[in-house]
């Protein structure tokens, strides 16, 4: 039993060591990563802006890319002008001390002008976009391919583009940036050995604690994952776990916060594009559908009601003498009409009927799923609350009628065909008299 007990602490001890360093050397490898991608991008802007100033340089110097080739070669002008493309190292006195290497310093002293021209590899085009550079897979004169045209980066000259230019797919790293990865893997050696002692050596008397306080922190992080942001873990003590426990609440808070007020925006985007899209598919002045719905929306609609083979209708209203209401009354007055007039066709119409004002003082009416007989029963009922409504509180001398042209989809194709015979029917109902409803040639 002894044995048995020993044996599991001795478990628990090498599993902590493991996971220590398997964390460990995770977290290195990720950080590591992580640098290293960040000098790349660091090489790749600070060689772009190098060929960028190097291009223009070498061009401005002889008039034009063609003049510059007869004098010289742009690596031959770059290698005569190393001011242009030399990059100094700042800090590189305290990172060989560190490193205790004296020799590094001095091999970037003298190779440094050398690799800075070395890691310059990239792809020149004229404003053609044929190459002017032999660098594989590109040889002189060829033309950029497709997939690379979107990376290509311009080189201006007085706001004119006089080349493009294109990375190399390899980024070369500077004995700096190398030996900053050296220093890194040398700190996450050392740290993995030093963690790997203390928990040999605390192992016994911390091994449940531990294991506890990362279980805290991995169901945190994996109630992050599932999109739980707003996650606190205890953090006794000031110890490592403790600390990465203090930066994880602080990193929790943050997410949270930011994931808040991305839904917050998002959600506020999405109300904005709504009544955006609202809006435009609305008369302002009577809250009507307007033309651009009947186009989009009642086209689709219409598509779908011939595909079903099922009966549409549409009318096209015309406010009778309107025109003279205007001249004769104001314009305010035949606006009010105009509002007065919505209101009865949404009030004699269906929730599934399309009711819109088209243009003017005209107004259309899409019926889905109804025939021309049932649809002109629902046209005369409008035509009648129209005439037989109360005007007097507008204006007391105010009479309004309206002439509607209705058809039904038998043999077009296409609903602007429908309207456009409904709407030969409305010159029909005006050339009779106004005031009716044709639904017949």
């Amino acid at each position: 039993m002894q044995v048995n007990a020993i044996s599991l602490k001795i478990r628990l001890i090498l599993s902590m060591v493991l996971l220590s360093i398997f964390s460990i050397a995770t977290v290195g490898w990720f950080a590591h990563a992580q640098l290293i991608k960040r000098f790349d991008e660091g090489i790749a802007n600070d060689v772009a802006m190098h060929i960028n100033k190097g291009v223009s340089t070498y061009i401005a110097t002889y008039g034009s890319w063609e003049e510059a080739e007869k004098k010289e070669s742009l690596f031959h002008f770059l290698e005569k002008h190393p001011e242009i493309t030399h990059k100094p190292h700042s800090d590189e006195e305290g990172l060989f001390h560190l490193l205790g290497s004296n020799t590094l310093s001095k091999e970037i002293d003298d190779t440094d002008h050398k690799l800075s021209m070395l890691s310059m590899q990239f792809h020149l085009f004229d404003p053609q976009f044929r190459s002017l550079v032999d660098l594989p897979p590109y040889r002189r004169g060829f033309t950029v391919l497709d997939e690379d045209r979107n990376s290509l980066k311009p080189i201006l000259m007085n706001g004119k583009v006089v080349a493009y230019f294109l990375m190399a797919k390899n980024i070369i790293h500077s004995p700096v940036d190398d030996a900053y990865a050296a220093l890194i893997r040398n700190s996450l050696i050392t740290g993995s050995i030093v963690a790997a002692l203390m928990a040999l050596v605390v192992g016994s008397l911390m091994s449940l604690r531990l294991v506890r306080r990362l279980e805290q922190l991995t169901e945190a992080v994996n109630a992050i994952d599932t999109g739980q942001m707003n996650q606190f873990v205890e953090h006794a003590g000031n110890d490592e776990i403790g600390k990465l426990a203090q930066a994880f609440n602080r990193m929790s808070e943050r997410l949270y916060l930011a994931d808040k007020h991305l839904r917050e925006s998002h959600q506020q985007i999405e109300e904005q594009a709504k009544l955006l899209k609202e809006q435009s598919f609305r008369d302002p002045l009577t809250r009507l559908y307007n033309r651009r719905y009947i186009d989009q929306t009642g086209t689709k609609t219409f598509e779908h009601a011939v595909r079903l083979n099922q009966p549409f209708s549409a009318m096209i209203g015309d406010i009778d003498f309107f025109k003279s209401i205007n001249d004769r009354f104001s314009h305010a007055i035949g606006d009010l009409v105009l509002q007065e007039v919505a209101t009865i066709l949404l009030q004699q119409t269906r929730t599934t009927d399309i009711v819109a004002r088209y243009g003017g003082e005209e107004f259309v009416i899409l019926f889905p799923e109804v025939a021309i007989s049932k649809a002109a029963f629902c046209c005369e009922q409008i035509r009648l609350a129209i005439t037989q409504h109360n005007w007097q509180p507008i204006h007391p001398e105010l009479q309004v009628s309206i002439s509607i042209g209705l058809a039904e989809h038998t043999e077009e194709n296409s609903l602007s065909t429908l309207i456009r015979h409904a709407d030969l029917r409305l010159y029909k109902a005006k050339s009779n008299g106004r005031n009716q409803v044709v639904s017949l040639d």
